[in-house]
């Protein structure tokens, strides 16, 4: 938020005109273990323009060799004021230096026998938008993963799946489908779906409408 309203992104005017943004989708990338007290950088940037949306490049450095520790790629819709994606204006559009950004991963269809597990909606769950936000559905994808696991549920295919999981997922790919708010209560499905990766459905569960799509490596 501080980067948004900063002058150096060029993005403060846009939201000053009453324009908006949701995020539509992330790629989540966990590149090493850090200890405790280690310092850190943060550094964001505008990776990619498209017609309407912006991908904003998220990095974790360790400052005392700039190796990165995590990495987002988080992609957003601007929308006007009535509530329709709107482009993104040539102001902004100049600022930016493309960058490589991480390849997105596709999640596969849900499986008839996937395990699944209910999860209320809480006020906490929801930002300053009243919807629940998107780091919420990551949370709600590794403890999927983890109750999943203590279950006994074999999280995805390959040899000494359980030691594998003890750890946090190499990556996440997330997108997202419908929002959601206190009383769409949801149902979360989990499936393996390859060699090392894990596949994950979360529903409304009033109506089984899907709200977003997940796939985790290991």
């Amino acid at each position: 938020w501080r980067a948004v309203h900063g002058e150096e992104l060029g993005l403060r005017s846009l939201f000053a005109e009453g324009h908006s943004a949701v995020v539509r989708a992330q790629q989540l990338h966990l590149g090493m273990q850090l200890q405790d007290d280690e310092d850190l950088v943060l550094d964001l940037r505008i990776g990619h323009v498209g017609r309407s949306s912006l991908c904003f490049v998220q990095r974790v450095l360790r400052s005392s060799d700039r190796q990165e520790a995590a990495r987002a790629d988080v992609v957003i819709v601007v929308l006007g004021a009535d509530g329709r994606p709107a482009p993104v204006p040539d102001a902004v559009r100049r600022r930016v230096v493309p960058l490589q950004l991480l390849d997105r991963i596709d999640p596969g269809e849900r499986p008839t026998d996937a395990w699944c597990r209910a999860v209320p909606i809480r006020p906490s769950d929801l930002d300053v938008l009243q919807h629940v936000n998107q780091s919420r559905y990551v949370e709600m994808v590794d403890d999927t993963l983890q109750l999943a696991v203590a279950a006994g549920v074999q999280p995805f295919e390959g040899p000494a799946q359980h030691e594998a999981v003890r750890v946090s997922p190499k990556r996440i790919s997330i997108a997202y489908e419908r929002e959601t708010r206190v009383g769409d209560d949801l149902q979360v499905f989990s499936w393996p779906s390859g060699a090392g990766q894990a596949d994950f459905e979360l529903c409304r569960a009033s109506d089984g409408a899907p709200v977003a799509r997940a796939r985790a490596l290991f």
